[in-house]
């Protein structure tokens, strides 16, 4: 794909956010930030990394079954299985959390215990 990728990414965010709610805001130790929203089916979840674009990878203690990842142009991302949960690697760019609305409670406590990965402290 050549030139400015913006537009696209603007409409993939569009599809994965039309008809949401805002739950707030969830600093995450990194540092980083979750954006939580919500819907009638689903919770999601937009994570990004503050302070620069360098990459960091991050632990989220949950079952990575629970929850379909995306990065933001919408392709969906693998996230490395661990003991426990599993890690993501966060830029400035987002990357989308979407889980059905009966794990939206997991989700959104995964969040609040969610930290860098040992590894890269």
């Amino acid at each position: 794909m050549h030139g400015d990728s913006t537009p696209l990414a603007y409409a993939v965010a569009g599809s994965l956010l039309d008809g949401t709610r805002g739950r707030g805001f969830t600093e995450i130790p990194g540092p980083a930030l979750a954006c939580l929203l919500e819907d009638a089916e689903r919770q999601l979840a937009v994570l990004w990394r503050q302070g620069g674009r360098q990459p960091r990878r991050f632990f989220i203690p949950a079952d990575p079954a629970r929850f379909t990842a995306c990065d933001m142009m919408g392709n969906r991302v693998s996230p490395e299985a661990a003991d426990g949960g599993f890690h993501v690697t966060l830029r400035g760019e987002p990357l989308y959390l979407v889980a059905p609305r009966a794990h939206g409670r997991a989700l959104c406590d995964a969040l609040e215990r969610t930290r860098p990965s040992p590894s890269h402290e």
